[in-house]
């Protein structure tokens, strides 16, 4: 025992010295790993800061309340412990649809364990036209919300940032999303509670945050302080008819826990409850649980899977980098182990001091990779919740990944090592100590690369099957990605091979380099394929992106051209609309633009509470003829034929061709003369008959009524839309009204400027217009913005990045075992240049091999991961469909600049002289 610990001992003392000796190796091998391991761990870090456990999501659905009721129906149900799943087998309805909510509440409030009681959230979605304050931004809606979150039934549940809880009414605090776009502390809110109220002043007194803080626009006042009663003193019937957005919600507080027992009881009555008990220790039930839960873990497992998958081939491309460089350390290192041969050490000896000394690197480097990347994550959580995102629950920091990453890391290098040191430990002693040169790899074995050509087909095969229908498996695509991958590294020999073979007819210093990498394929092998490893993950990604963006730029739907303002008055189905004007506004547009240059087109009134709905026919026997998708005809018996049309300017709209004109750039003449000639336009094929005309179904409803009376068919002539660019929906002619047997009011404005505004000018704009009260949304054409170039930028400088770095750990060995042949070439009369030119053409053969099979295999790839995409929209119309895009410019950049770039630096970081080697004696 004591003789095995001595021997140890002593191979880790060699291969301290090794590592001391080669301090450049060394430390080239150590960065290698060490880069992964702290990209790792930093993600580790944040990965597992992130993610939200059953306590997290307890905490901030309900903080440190005993449960959360929602009334979900009117007559008993069946739920899943987690809620997730609901089910009844009564038909009737109960008296339940009579009660308001309070009366509800007072009826749930009989079903609690003792010594519990309710505590309500009320809410409500209102618009800019109910609230404003000075120097509001943008903003589609706004929540109004009445809780009591200071009660400590619910601590936890909402956190106060800045300043106090409202204590009186007038008194609100907002969400932190509504604090970044410039509402503060001491801010005055005019708020009007309904059509019926008159505007009140509120006070801004605080920001909090919580789940919902987070990301909705919010004001939270006192309950009783906000909410007009009348949302709420409807019976649940009543309001559903009406279609009233007001929740109430109630959280369940006290000592006593929310049994399984309490829920059953509770779901008597149409209650759906998260229970903390119950779902920290849910009880056996036979009712499966909802489908969307088996779709979160399956969609989990997936994500799981290509984690898995993706920090696989991570440390494959590691294993790739630091393979060269550990082959350099062991040829370099041939001489001193061929004296430990000499002097008895056995051929395990010599493979355990290559192994030892680079084992000893990957677990250093791991390590301190490790500690460090802990550091940088729990900096950057820091960070993150320093600035605001209250979306991380905690900081954690699991050691369990810290050493599994440690032990990859290290792992990852003795793999890399087990050729190189049995290569050591096979090696001519009597040859290396005179020193004759290895003769090279040998003969191309081909079992191992035809079996990689193999896997590669198969892995492909199995990722495109799965991308043929509508829903692929993306944890089979990237694993057969994987695979396919795995299978060219295992083929590079063969090719570099048959590479070697077709070099006659370039020049001297090419066909070395090609022969020579041949010859040696142990360390340019590794290389090659880390270059094609690298090309192809950026290639595929840069593929991906091209057509992600390229579809956007497709599917985006502008309002108009570039600098357009459209305005929309206030929605008549939503808003008071017994005075229905733009004149304000339209003074406001004029004073900026001129009066000639703007245009009001005009929408349907909603008279006493009557609502009016337009809708065209589908022509008979209609097979979509026109249009540009792929199907044509579905059941819906819907045709899909939107690809050019611009963005909706808000329900049916009356023109008389002069915001038609404007909306289109005025590339739809002839339909500006159709309304002028009382003609409608309409976008779809499917909607003119044969005739040329358009039956209009004109229906007319209440809020009390919602179900469509009165319905008629109007016969109007019309035309097919003819402009580059059409709007989705039809357009009337203003005299259309009167045979449709409807009034109509201003709906918004348009114009074009001749210079796009600037954004300081179209806040002064906005802010205008919202000060006039008859404006719901301000919308400004920017054009189409492109998404992705610093992603295309950054995966360039990567792939770069670590396709040199592979080059030149191969360039830095081939240099080192070809100084025997430079210096014979210097002898029969070669110039001193030729060395350089050897070590350019070494640094282009490697790059150049590994980036033309790295593009053509991560086009392959880009391919399938375009085919992933695509059922998103497949089914709909080709502007959902993901075109298969090279970008040509980036591939023709790292094709051409690679191989250039390791030329360059082979050339210019190389000495010309070298001394003429003479072989050692004995």
């Amino acid at each position: 025992m004591k003789d095995r610990f001595a021997a140890w001992r002593a191979i880790f003392r060699l291969a301290l010295r090794e590592i001391r000796n080669n301090r450049g190796r060394s430390a080239l091998i150590a960065v290698m790993v060490a880069l992964p391991v702290l990209a790792m761990s930093v993600v580790s870090v944040v990965y597992q800061s992130q993610t939200w456990d059953l306590e997290d999501s307890l905490r901030a659905e309900m903080g440190a309340a005993q449960a959360q009721v929602k009334w979900q129906a009117l007559q008993p149900i069946q739920q899943s412990p987690d809620a997730g799943g609901i089910s009844s087998t009564v038909t009737d309805q109960s008296e339940l649809g009579r009660l308001n909510p309070a009366e509800y509440g007072e009826l749930l409030a009989g079903y609690l364990p003792a010594g519990s009681r309710l505590l309500p959230q009320r809410w409500t979605e209102v618009d800019r036209t109910q609230v404003q304050w000075e120097g509001m931004g943008e903003w589609k809606s706004l929540q109004v919300r009445e809780f009591d979150y200071a009660d400590p039934g619910v601590k936890g549940l909402v956190e106060q940032i800045s300043g106090r809880a409202p204590d009186q009414a007038g008194e609100v605090v907002i969400s932190e999303t509504l604090a970044k776009k410039g509402l503060q502390a001491g801010a005055k809110i005019t708020y009007r509670p309904s059509t019926d109220e008159a505007t009140k002043t509120l006070t801004v007194v605080g920001v909090v945050g919580g789940s919902w803080a987070h990301y909705q626009d919010a004001i939270v006042g006192r309950p009783g302080t906000l909410l007009p009663e009348e949302l709420f003193g409807l019976s649940r019937q009543e309001r559903e008819k009406q279609d009233e957005i007001a929740v109430v919600e109630w959280l369940v507080v006290g000592p006593a826990e929310v049994s399984w027992a309490d829920v059953q009881r509770m779901n008597e009555i149409g209650a759906v409850v998260r229970s903390r008990a119950v779902l920290s220790d849910p009880p056996a039930y036979a009712m499966p649980a909802a489908e969307f839960v088996d779709d979160y873990a399956e969609s989990r497992f997936q994500q799981a899977v290509i984690v898995s998958v993706v920090a696989g081939l991570i440390l494959l491309q590691v294993a790739l980098l630091a393979g060269p460089a550990i082959a350099v350390g062991a040829r370099r290192n041939r001489r001193n182990l061929a004296l430990m041969a000499a002097a008895g050490a056995s051929r395990s000896h010599l493979r355990r001091v290559v192994l030892a000394s680079n084992g000893l690197i990957g677990l250093v480097s791991s390590v301190l990779a490790a500690v460090l990347g802990s550091l940088v994550g729990v900096a950057v959580i820091g960070g993150l919740l320093l600035w605001g995102h209250t979306d991380i629950p905690r900081l954690d920091f699991r050691i369990t990944d810290q050493l599994a990453l440690v032990l990859a890391g290290t792992l990852t290098v003795l793999v890399t090592a087990l050729v190189p040191a049995q290569q050591a430990a096979r090696m001519n002693v009597a040859a290396t100590l005179t020193g004759r040169r290895a003769t090279g790899s040998g003969p191309v074995k081909l079992l191992l690369p035809l079996a990689g050509l193999a896997i590669a087909a198969a892995g492909l095969a199995v990722a495109v099957q799965t991308t043929r229908g509508f829903i692929a498996d993306p944890a089979q695509v990237v694993g057969g990605l994987a695979v396919f991958e795995v299978g060219l590294v295992m083929s590079v020999g063969l090719i570099m091979s048959i590479a070697a073979r077709l070099v006659r007819p370039l020049p001297f210093s090419l066909r070395f380099a090609l022969r020579d990498a041949s010859r040696q394929r142990s360390r340019t092998a590794p290389a090659v394929a880390a270059v094609l490893a690298a090309v192809a993950g950026g290639t595929a990604g840069l593929v991906y992106f091209a057509s992600a963006e390229e579809q956007q730029r497709n599917s985006y739907s502008a309002a108009g051209d570039v600098g357009l303002v459209a305005v929309s008055g206030l929605d008549p189905y939503v808003h008071d609309t017994k005075v229905q004007k733009l004149d304000r506004a339209e003074q406001v547009m004029a004073e900026r633009f001129g009066a000639d240059q703007v245009r009001q087109y005009q929408v349907v009134e909603a008279k006493d509470g009557v609502m009016v709905t337009l809708r065209p026919e589908r022509a008979p026997d209609d097979v979509c003829a026109g249009s540009s998708g792929p199907y044509p005809s579905n059941p819906l018996k819907t045709c899909y034929w939107q690809d050019r049309s611009l963005q909706g300017v808000g329900g049916d709209i009356f023109d008389d061709g002069g915001t038609v004109q404007i909306l289109t750039g005025g590339t739809a003449a002839q339909d500006v003369a159709a309304l002028q000639a009382g003609r409608v336009v309409v976008p779809e094929p499917a909607m003119l008959w044969p005739d040329n005309t358009v039956r209009v179904e004109v229906g007319r409803y209440t809020a009390q009524d919602p179900d469509l009376r009165d319905i008629e068919v109007v016969t109007l002539p019309a035309v097919l839309a003819t402009g580059e660019n059409i709007l989705p929906q039809p357009v009337y002619p203003l005299q259309a009204a009167e045979k449709l047997g409807v009034d109509l009011v201003p709906g918004g404005l348009v114009t074009q400027p001749t210079e796009p505004l600037g954004s300081a000018e179209v806040s002064a704009l906005t802010a205008a217009l919202d000060n006039t009260g008859q404006v719901s949304d301000v919308k400004v054409e920017g054009g189409y913005q492109d998404s992705y170039s610093y992603t295309l930028m950054a995966l360039l400088a990567a792939v770069g990045a670590i396709a040199l770095i592979g080059t030149f750990t191969a360039v830095g060995l081939a240099a080192a075992e070809a100084k025997a042949d430079v210096s014979t070439l210097a002898a029969v009369g070669a110039g001193p240049e030729v060395r350089r030119w050897l070590a350019a053409s070494q640094g282009a053969a490697i790059a150049g091999l590994g980036t033309l099979l790295g593009v053509v295999s991560g086009a392959v790839a880009g391919y399938v991961l375009i085919r992933l995409a695509r059922p998103d929209g497949v089914q709909f119309s080709t502007v959902g469909i993901w075109e298969f895009v090279l970008p040509w410019p980036h591939l023709l950049l790292i094709l051409l600049g690679l191989p250039l770039v390791a030329a360059a630096i082979g050339f210019f970081t190389t000495r010309a002289q070298l001394p003429v080697m003479r072989r050692l004696g004995l």
